[in-house]
Formats: structure tokens, C-alpha cells, sequence
């Protein structure tokens, strides 16, 4: 895992210094080393967090004939590739990342990601063809952010760098963005808190001519529709078990020590049962407690871990000590954004890293195989919207967030909600007629559509709960979850890896029935099948908590949990110095 800065300027005002600067404001990304190829307006810097070949060979940039490549991450199948690679070329490293500068190469860019496996953001410079890639992984682990210049372009891992570069302020805080972070609670790709910058969004690579100075954005991966799955349900669960498996296999590759996040559920403790049978040691767990009963999975953890005979550091979250975390948030994401459970998270990754330099993570999961209660009552998400009663919404108006105002907003969002109103309020979100004041205040159309994300992604043709599924695995999971994952694993210089995300087990998922998903009831039917071949029946079957942040925590720091989401608003943007008041 590494961070990424660079750019290129036809001006000939490439200020080195600046450059270098910008990239060191992220070291927390890449403590080990330091590189940069600088050559005719063209600046590509590179630290480092060594996993592969740990020697200065795998140092970055590296280049060869006349490419140059910088890459964030890791490629799963690079020993296969290597190989393959080997019978042209003669490889100067054991790292993974020469496999991206040699198969762009012999393969060009479209032939190279359709063979590569892992979790990755690319620039590739090719200066035979005065050409620049930027590229992001299928399902969007990785981060890469960029911006168009009037003499060339900039990228990096992390928004701060761009920001700092291009001495970004107030004034350039783009409207939609702060609109959309009310709706969906984070800002959306393409979008970041500023108009200039943009983030590449996942499966995407982006094309930069220096000759003419434009940009070619494509798509070379999408969510697939879903493989042929055996009927049987024996070997049906084999397919998923054996698919895991080599995930597992290739993703537990590593020069440094590998550990594991564990909580009290399937996901995460079903992926160290299956690594237990690669015939690797065991592996070190990690997880994380609350002083709160109603959230606190720490019975679940230990008898997890005594099951699979695995050692466990279990830490504690308290409200007290982590409500000083909470102003940290905006300097971890450069911009808006409200996934409480980014702190608890921080808290497991900062204590794994004391013991190994890469955790895998069980993220994915639940969208993969129907985890979430809402996946049962998809139908919703297609029914026609009706508009809510202007009545109520003049009475809510004046009763604002008092205790009968609160009343009239459960009842409204039970009785009269449908369409994308039920979908936002289901994934914490504000309604439009909430964030009307708001739009007002940022001189944003009437006209504007706060739920353009979510029909972008919606395929009306599909059965609503895969549908649904598909439209988080290109949403709400890239944006949201891997987002949080991340930043705050790479504020303590921890690489994640999240196994189940492989685009094999995505294929495998697309293809299950209903009835694979919601089995006898039960969310998330056949990894819990799967799960009690390894794990105790209660845990199998055990239903989900979810990580969350207990409420003394949230009451702690954001007030109320009926207003919370105006809370979280109000502190980000008074954290990113935004002067901005809603009442």
C-alpha cells in the first residue's frame, strides 16, 4: 500500500519542491520509502509501504524503455502473470508492481487489466506515446483522485495533496457536493468537496493525451450479471468454499507479518477458518469492543477465537477516550463524511498495527450475500414515489426537531415514504424537503436531482433485490465502506485486503437465487451454511449487529439521534472552515 502524487505541466512551471511537499502530506501512507521520476514537466512521486520485496528494487517509480509507472496496492496474480511475462522480459524485482510496468508493455493497457487480479490505482506514463493512465481497481479499494489544469493534469491517493498543490479554499468548495453529502452522507464520484478535482471511479481508467491535452475516460469492468451456479446445494456451497479459498490463497501472499480483523460474526471469522486449511501458520486476530452491552460482540469474539485456536487482541472503544477522535475525521477525509463506524475501525487498524503490517477484512460480505434487512424489502425501491403532504411537511417545518416534531417525522417516514425518500432515509441520508433550506443558502437549482446517484446505478430490469445489491456494490460500498476502510488503515500505515471482494466471488454472487440469499428466513442463507462448516452453530446462525457506534459515543459529540445527521453536517463543514448554518 502506497501514496500516489504527480503531474504534468506543458508550461514548464512544474515547482518541484511544492510537489515533493504535497506528496509527504501523505507519509502516513507510505512510512518506508521515498522515490520520484521527474523528467520535462512531468512529476511522479511515490511513498512507500513495503510488502513485496522489501529491497530497493521494489522501489517506485519504476520504469523501462520509455514507461514510467507509480501503482498504489497490490496485484493478487502477479506470480502467475510473472511467469507468463518471464519467457520476454527479464524482471529486475520479486515485487508485483513491475508486473503492471512490464505487462502494459507486452500487453497494452486494456490487455493488462483484463488479466490482473487484486486491489490497485495505476498511473501509468508512456512517453513513446505521450500518453498518461490513471486507473482504479474493479470494485474501488483503492482511492485515486485528479484534476484537469489548463497545461496538464495532477493526480493523487489523497485529496489533501491536490489541495495543497493547487492552494485550494473556501471559494472553490463545489455546491452539489456539500447538497449530496446531505443525501447520501459522503460526496459521490465524480464529485469531491472541490468543483476542479474529481475522483476516477472504480472499474475506470482515464487517458491523458500531452499533445492535445485532453482526457478519455472508459470503463473496463462493470458488476457482472452472474455466473451459472450447480443447483446442488452441496456443491453449490463447495464453488463458494473452493472460491475463498483461492482468494484467500493469493491474497495471504505477503514479505511482512498478515493478520486478520475478527468480530463476533460469520464474515470475518469464516475467512480465518478457511485460511487455517492453506497450511499457513496461524494467524493473528484483532478486534474491537464497546463499554456497551447493546453493541459490545466481545463474547462472540472469544468464543470465535477459542474455536478456531487463534490469538486474539481484543481492544475496548470507550466514549470518553474516543470522543477525541472525532475532530480527526477531516484530516483523514479531506472532506464530508459521516460513517461513525470510521472510529472503531481506526481503533481496530491502530491496534493491528502494532503485531503485522496487512489485516484482511471481511468487507463486502453482506452486499455479496444479501446481508442487510433492507435486501428483503427491495420492492420499495421500485414503487412509485409520492409526494409527501404539504400539510405535513409545513407542520414539521414549524415544529422543527422538538419531540412532537420528531413524532410527526417517524410517522412520516413510515407511512408515507416509498421510491428513493425510503431508500435515503434507509441509509441515514436526509429527505429533499430537508435539505431544501440548504439548497436555498448554496444557490443550487430547484431542478437539481439529490437522487442522481441512485437512479444512475438502478437496473430496472433486474429483480429488485439483486438490483439492490448491485447498485450498493457500485455505490454505497466503494464510496462509503472501502472509503472508510482505507483512509483510516492507511492513517496507521495498515494495508487492508478484503478477500471476498475478488472478482470471481463478485461473479460467483451475482448468480445466486433468491432463496440462496434468503434461506429459511434468514439473511445471508448460504454464507451461514458455509459458515457451519467451520464456525459454532450459535455464531452461524446468530443474526447481524452490525458496527456501529454505541449512542453514548454519537450523544457524546453530534447531540440527539434525531438530528444527528444535522449534527454531522454542521461539524464537517465547520471542520473544512465552510461558514454555513442550517436551522
Amino acid at each position: 500500500m502506497c501514496g500516489l502524487f504527480g503531474l504534468v505541466d506543458s508550461s514548464n512551471a512544474l515547482d518541484v519542491q511544492k510537489a515533493r511537499a504535497s506528496l509527504n502530506l501523505q507519509s502516513h501512507r507510505g512510512p518506508d520509502g521515498f522515490g520520484e521520476w521527474i523528467e520535462d514537466g512531468c512529476y511522479m512521486g511515490h511513498r512507500r509501504l513495503s510488502i513485496l520485496d522489501l529491497s530497493d528494487a521494489g522501489k517506485q517509480p519504476m520504469s523501462a524503455r520509455s514507461c514510467v509507472v507509480s501503482v498504489n496496492g497490490e496485484i493478487y496474480n502477479y506470480k502467475d502473470l510473472k511467469a507468463e511475462l518471464s519467457r520476454f522480459v527479464a524482471f529486475k524485482s520479486e515485487s508485483d508492481s513491475e508486473v503492471i510496468l512490464h505487462g502494459y508493455q507486452h500487453w497494452g493497457l486494456e490487455g493488462l487489466l483484463r488479466r490482473i487480479e487484486g486491489m490497485y490505482a495505476l498511473v501509468i506514463y508512456d512517453l513513446e506515446r505521450a500518453q498518461l493512465h490513471l486507473v482504479r481497481d474493479h470494485i474501488g479499494i483503492k482511492p485515486l483522485y485528479y484534476a484537469k489544469t489548463p497545461t496538464g493534469l495532477i493526480w493523487s491517493s489523497e485529496l489533501k495533496s491536490i489541495q495543497r498543490y493547487l492552494s485550494l479554499g473556501e471559494s472553490d468548495y463545489c455546491a452539489e457536493s456539500l447538497l449530496d453529502f446531505a443525501t447520501y452522507r459522503y460526496i459521490p464520484s465524480p464529485k469531491t468537496l472541490y468543483r476542479q478535482v474529481s475522483k476516477l471511479a472504480a472499474g475506470r481508467f482515464l487517458s491523458y493525451s500531452l499533445s492535445t491535452q485532453t482526457v478519455h475516460h472508459s470503463r473496463y469492468w462493470s458488476v457482472p450479471a452472474g455466473a451459472t451456479l450447480p443447483s446442488e446445494p452441496e456443491r453449490l456451497l463447495d464453488v463458494f468454499e473452493e472460491a475463498i479459498s483461492a482468494s484467500l490463497d493469493q491474497q495471504m501472499v505477503s514479505d511482512v507479518p498478515v493478520g486478520s480483523f475478527l468480530s463476533g460474526g460469520i464474515d470475518s471469522g469464516l475467512l480465518v477458518a478457511v485460511s487455517k486449511k492453506l497450511k499457513v501458520p496461524s494467524i493473528p486476530t484483532f478486534s474491537i469492543g464497546f463499554d456497551d452491552s447493546k453493541y459490545d460482540e466481545t463474547s462472540r469474539i472469544k468464543e470465535v477465537a477459542e474455536h478456531l485456536h487463534v490469538n486474539n487482541y481484543l481492544e475496548t472503544m470507550c466514549a470518553q477516550s474516543s470522543s477525541l477522535l472525532w475532530p480527526s475525521m477531516a484530516e483523514w477525509f479531506d472532506e464530508p463524511f459521516a460513517d461513525f463506524s470510521a472510529l472503531p475501525t481506526y481503533l481496530v487498524c491502530r491496534a493491528s498495527r502494532k503485531s503485522v503490517t496487512v489485516a484482511l477484512s471481511g468487507d463486502g460480505a453482506d452486499e455479496l450475500f444479501g446481508g442487510y434487512e433492507r435486501y428483503l424489502h427491495a420492492d420499495k425501491i421500485i414503487s412509485s414515489t409520492r409526494c409527501l403532504s404539504p400539510l405535513l411537511g409545513k407542520l414539521k417545518q414549524s415544529l422543527g426537531w422538538s419531540v412532537i416534531g420528531r413524532l410527526v417525522r417517524q410517522y412520516e417516514y413510515q407511512s408515507r415514504l416509498s421510491g428513493w425518500d425510503w431508500y435515503c432515509i434507509t441509509m441515514g441520508g436526509l429527505l429533499p424537503n430537508e435539505t431544501a433550506r440548504m439548497a436555498e443558502l448554496l444557490s443550487i437549482s430547484k431542478d437539481y436531482d439529490p437522487y442522481w446517484l441512485y437512479r444512475k446505478h438502478w437496473d430496472s430490469s433486474m429483480p429488485s433485490s439483486l438490483a439492490l445489491r448491485k447498485l450498493e456494490m457500485e455505490t454505497s460500498l466503494p464510496e462509503a465502506l472501502l472509503t472508510k476502510v482505507d483512509r483510516v488503515s492507511m492513517q496507521c500505515s495498515l494495508e487492508v485486503r478484503v478477500p471476498y471482494l475478488s472478482t470471481r466471488l463478485v461473479d460467483l454472487s451475482m448468480g445466486l437465487q433468491e432463496q440462496h440469499l434468503f434461506g429459511q428466513g434468514q439473511t445471508k442463507w448460504l454464507l451461514r451454511q458455509l459458515a457451519k462448516r467451520h464456525l459454532p452453530d450459535q455464531i452461524s446462525s446468530a443474526g447481524k449487529k452490525g458496527f456501529g457506534v454505541p449512542p453514548t459515543l454519537r450523544l457524546s459529540e453530534m447531540g440527539r439521534r434525531c438530528s444527528v445527521q444535522h449534527k454531522v453536517l454542521i461539524e464537517q463543514m465547520k471542520l473544512n472552515k465552510l461558514n454555513l448554518v442550517i436551522k
